[in-house]
């Protein structure tokens, strides 16, 4: 059985693509700036998440959990954001 832990991964994996979607579909919309930094953080959202997933079923040969991968990820999304802010205004 399967633990909470890869249930909320793979839910995270879900909403990221429904956000990833919902927000090409606005950006193709209205062509606002802002909306290509909360792609670009949905989209890493969505790469950590398969990343784990992968990692959880033993298809790419990390260790269970590779922390630096991840921290990396998370920096990447907080300078997006950043950048988001101050140049999306």
């Amino acid at each position: 059985m399967l633990e909470l832990s890869t249930f909320f991964e793979a839910l995270s994996l879900v909403i990221s693509i429904f956000l990833l979607i919902i927000t090409v579909r606005a950006f193709r919309n209205r062509r606002i700036k802002l909306l290509e930094y909360i792609m670009a953080v949905f989209f890493l959202i969505f790469v950590q998440d398969i990343v784990l997933i992968l990692q959880v079923f033993y298809i790419i040969p990390f260790s269970a959990y590779d922390p630096d991968l991840f921290v990396l990820v998370d920096l990447a999304i907080l300078a997006i954001f950043y950048v988001g802010i101050v140049r999306g205004s």
